[in-house]
């Protein structure tokens, strides 16, 4: 029993950290994409250029989403619907880059390829967001009967470690604990830096404030 509940907390464990830092990173990647998005926004042709940089500004913005955001589904999904919204626009907004042209040159490309970016970091980000552990139920049930098992030992050998039981459940809470705080970001103490997007915010509206 104990080499079973080992064996599950430590994959459950790795599991639920490796979900932890995908999810810092889908932050980090958007925020890189976005701010390569907002560059070359500056070769896009004058009468697109500003358009297509405040629109990446305001999809930014909806892209922050704090811990209080995260805890209600229904603010959470407005966020989301905001960010739809905008990339409905961003899109077109690019195109417009190459519609006076016949065919699509370099510099389009390369405009239209990081606006792809940006889309598809909104895909990778919910997916790692929504993506979670199934219910612990499973686990606490291995790690009762372990604890039982253990106890039961204990009692037949005419030797109850009462404290020994005690430090090894307290140890078993504070280890499943912290798996579900990993696997679950909205409810738990471990938390997404969103510090990346608020500099990209910060910047942009700096090179925007001259020509806005």
């Amino acid at each position: 029993m104990f080499a079973l509940l080992g064996l599950i907390l430590a994959f459950t464990y790795a599991f639920s950290l490796s979900r932890a830092d995908a999810r810092k990173q889908a932050v980090m990647v958007e925020a890189n994409a976005i701010g390569t998005a907002f560059l070359r926004a500056d070769l896009a042709p004058e009468t697109v250029r500003q358009e297509l940089k405040t629109l990446l500004l305001e999809y930014t913005k909806t892209r922050v989403i704090s811990h209080d955001d995260l805890k209600d589904k229904e603010v959470l999904r407005q966020k989301i619907g905001e960010s739809l919204g905008i990339q409905e626009k961003l899109w077109p907004a690019a195109l417009k880059s190459i519609a006076a042209g016949l065919s699509a040159g370099p510099t389009e490309i390369s405009i239209l390829h990081s606006i792809n970016e940006v889309l598809d970091a909104h895909t990778r980000r919910v997916v790692n967001g929504f993506d979670q552990l199934p219910t612990a139920v499973l686990m606490l049930m291995i790690a009762s009967g372990a604890l039982g098992v253990a106890g039961y030992n204990s009692g037949l050998a005419g030797n109850q470690d009462r404290w020994g039981l005690r430090v090894l459940a307290l140890l078993l809470a504070i280890i499943m604990a912290l798996i579900i705080d990993f696997d679950r970001s909205h409810s738990g103490f471990v938390r997404v830096d969103q510090q990346s997007l608020i500099d990209s915010i910060n910047s942009m509206e700096s090179q925007l404030k001259p020509t806005g």
